[in-house]
């Protein structure tokens, strides 16, 4: 059963074997074939089993009836040797100089140059040629002892054929003309070349050797195996000796672009046209603080109007157009309305920062800001503009009949003072807030103000049906009257409210709302006729 099993193993490896002559027409297995390391050992070892064969070592075995199988483990058989012989297998592996130099001129012709292949053990010509990337160092160690006058199979005939290839006879020289290639072909797929450990660990590490090269090459070009010739290669595929620089430059230019376009160099952190770009100038602003910007960008930086410190370059602009405002209307005490709202949120500010400058909390008020402030005659409290919206209400009041000014009333300002007013009441009455004194409420009332919204949509028809009366001298309006049906619905619901109120039913008829109608000269006695549909 032992055997059967090793029968059964080695034709697990005779079928990878299989498959790899059908993709390579050769059965010459490298042992650096990254696909399967296994299998380049296995064929090692039929070779070395197959030596013992013919020289009759170990060649115990004992046929079986079907002449597979010998009776010790890992021995080759005639029919396993049958079975190599019928996928073209060749158990002697020795290659003749000839045939090496072939391969090589076949990689050349495929190539165009030799300079950067067969320089990886792991590479496709390796898979194709196999030991052939060993060959081409076994060429150079020959050639170096030939040069120095040593024993070697190095002779001018082989030299001369090899040179005719364009054959690098520095292997550190090949290499690195390999990597510049690599670099080449990385360009023309990104378009730079800054290549990161995780694309590729091996081409990334030298640019970083190169950078160093190039550093050690500025202090004492004799130091560094970098020379002229090598620098001008690298920079002809896109060379960045000082990446960080090159960044830097790039969204400097970037920023410059920003500023031309925007008139300044206040680019939002969320700047969808550009990310990265409002971080690189939160880093410029944060290197500046730790003094780790040196001048010459500085100044670059300053030359296209870029701001280290924001808060200060606000406060100033703010502080600019205040004067500005002062000179024109006289004093500073912008009102909310006015037209330039970047002056109001200013003013706002400044004010709301020196309140928690007198309450000790965080603020942004300094020694010097406050002097400017009082300089230009800021007023750091105002007295609240109630009363004067209060004005707008009465005259409001005077001309529509009643003072619950809608909320698409053209008169914005208006609209929202008189729906603050309604909300700070229900907050007083929730003890939430107490802003809305027992004063305003008593003013506001005496004008007839509703709290309560429905009661605004009611006293706002009892304006409308005043004004009627006022120009038509009665109020006969029916439910259905072509210039006013909306007013002849209410007045019927009225009046159909107050009969059912007599009748002891309750509804929205109120004693204060009969009041008001009959001060207003309406006779709600008058039947209430239905509708007509």
């Amino acid at each position: 059963r032992g055997l059967i099993h090793d029968d059964e193993r080695w034709m697990v490896h005779y079928t990878k074997l299989a498959a790899f002559v059908a993709r390579f027409g050769h059965a010459d297995v490298p042992k650096t074939w990254v696909s399967d390391n296994n299998l380049a050992r296995w064929v090692s070892q039929q070779r070395n089993l197959y030596r013992r064969y013919v020289e009759n070592k170990l060649y115990t075995y004992e046929v079986e009836a079907d002449g597979r199988l010998g009776r010790k483990n890992n021995q080759l058989t005639p029919w396993r040797i049958q079975k190599l012989y019928d996928i073209g297998f060749t158990f002697k592996t020795q290659f003749n100089w000839k045939d090496r130099y072939e391969q090589l001129r076949n990689v050349f012709e495929k190539e165009g140059n030799i300079t950067s292949a067969c320089m990886d053990a792991k590479g496709e010509w390796e898979e194709e040629f196999p030991g052939l990337y060993l060959w081409t160092f076994t060429q150079r160690t020959e050639y170096r002892k030939w040069k120095e006058g040593l024993p070697s199979r190095m002779n001018d005939d082989k030299f001369e054929q090899l040179n005719s290839l364009g054959f690098e006879w520095d292997p550190m020289q090949a290499l690195w003309e390999k990597r510049r290639m690599q670099l080449q072909k990385y360009r023309e797929e990104y378009g730079h070349i800054r290549v990161t450990r995780k694309q590729d660990r091996s081409l990334a590490s030298f640019l970083i050797d190169q950078r160093k090269k190039y550093r050690l090459y500025q202090e004492s070009p004799a130091a560094s195996t970098l020379t002229e010739e090598k620098i001008k290669l690298l920079e002809d595929v896109g060379m960045e000796w000082d990446p960080l620089e090159t960044r830097w430059q790039m969204k400097f230019d970037e920023l410059e672009l920003f500023s031309r376009d925007h008139g300044h160099c206040q680019v939002p952190v969320l700047y969808p046209e550009n990310q990265s770009l409002g971080n690189w100038v939160l880093a410029q602003r944060s290197s500046k603080r730790e003094g780790r910007l040196d001048r010459e960008k500085e100044d670059q930086l300053l030359s296209i109007g870029f701001v280290f410190d924001v808060a200060d370059h606000s406060f100033d602009q703010g502080m600019q157009k205040l004067r500005e405002y002062k000179k024109k209307h006289g004093d500073c005490l912008v009102p909310r309305t006015y037209e330039d709202q970047s002056l109001v949120m200013f003013v706002c500010n400044q004010r709301n920062q020196y309140r928690r400058l007198l309450k000790n909390r965080q603020n942004s008020v300094t020694d010097e800001r406050l002097q400017q402030l009082k300089e230009v005659g800021f007023v750091f409290r105002v007295e609240s503009p109630w009363d004067d919206y209060y004005e707008r209400l009465c005259q409001f009041r005077d001309v529509h009949g009643h003072a619950n000014v809608p909320v698409n009333h053209t008169d914005t300002s208006l609209a929202s003072f008189v729906y603050q007013q309604r909300n700070l009441y229900r907050l007083l009455k929730q003890g939430k807030k107490k802003t809305m004194t027992p004063e305003k409420i008593e003013k506001l009332e005496r004008i007839g103000f509703a709290w309560n919204t429905n009661e605004a949509r009611w006293m706002q028809r009892l304006g409308e049906l005043k004004k009627f009366i006022a120009e038509h001298g009665h109020c006969n309006l029916p439910p259905n009257h072509r210039a006013f049906p909306q007013l002849g619905m209410w007045l019927w619901t009225q009046r159909r409210n107050y009969k059912r109120l007599q009748a002891g039913e309750k509804n929205t008829m109120t004693e204060q709302r009969i009041k008001l109608l009959e001060e207003a000269g309406i006779e709600l006695s008058v039947p209430a006729n239905r509708p007509k549909r």
